[in-house]
């Protein structure tokens, strides 16, 4: 399929896409900048992407920066601690903190 320059655009944000850098996702042209966005994994709590070399973790099914999987009351790092959830949100088992879990 060939397109004239002005209409091979991206299939998510309408700019004009090189011919030599683009991606194909689900069937669609899609600039690097919208496939970053699509197909980076985001930290749960800061919503800032996990890069590669970050330190992160996955719990509560989700992903996490290390030094953002806190407790949701005192902000403890819970990175390899033993913790409470409820909804989707980690508490460390500290007894104030453990009440508002329960």
């Amino acid at each position: 399929m060939q397109f004239c320059k002005t209409c091979f655009l991206c299939a998510k944000c309408n700019c004009q896409l090189d011919p030599n850098g683009y991606h194909l996702w689900e069937g669609a042209q899609i600039c690097d900048i919208c496939f970053a966005k699509t197909m980076s994994t985001k930290c749960t709590a800061c919503d800032f992407p996990i890069e590669p070399g970050d330190r992160w973790l996955e719990a509560l099914n989700v992903a996490w920066h290390t030094e953002c999987f806190c407790c949701a009351v005192c902000q403890a790092e819970l990175e390899g601690q033993p913790f409470y959830a409820k909804g989707k949100k980690p508490y460390c088992k500290k007894p104030a903190c453990k009440r508002k879990a329960i």
